[in-house]
């Protein structure tokens, strides 16, 4: 934090980008899904219900390589399903992180996420949503209610 003439810049680690990345995962009144991640340690996978039948599955990748997941989620409808990646440098960056292409800079003085969205498309492959999660990075997949 500091202050200027300008007001205050705020500088925004990936532990605050990770807690938007939850709220986004586990809306209120979503629950807990039991699926098959298809993921092998390091990546950790989680799965949400929303009250509306929205899925979101999230995923942490701890290691330092690239892994790839194939997600076993019922009843796959053949719809596209969206990703978004967050991405850091390491987990102390202060600078080139972003949340589905979105960022609060290197320092933000509105407290607001900027930039241009990239969420990716993904189609199931006989039944499954394949996906690589690089290294020391988390991703979220959102279906549609059915």
């Amino acid at each position: 934090v500091q202050q200027g003439p300008g007001g205050w810049r705020v500088a925004v680690r990936p532990e605050y980008y990770g807690l938007l990345l939850f709220a986004q995962a586990a809306p209120p009144g979503s629950r807990l899904v039991p699926f098959a991640s298809g993921a092998a340690p390091p990546v950790r996978a989680w799965a949400t219900r929303a009250p509306d039948g929205t899925v979101r599955v999230v995923l942490i990748n701890d290691g330092g390589r690239e892994r790839v997941a194939s997600l076993a989620l019922s009843p796959v409808t053949g719809a596209s399903a969206k990703l978004e990646r967050l991405m850091a440098p390491n987990v102390t960056a202060q600078e080139g992180i972003t949340l589905g292409g979105l960022s609060f800079g290197p320092w933000t003085t509105t407290g607001r996420l900027a930039g241009t969205p990239s969420p990716e498309a993904i189609q199931p492959s006989q039944g499954r949503y394949n996906l690589t999660v690089p290294g020391q990075s988390a991703a979220l997949l959102t279906l549609p209610p059915r």
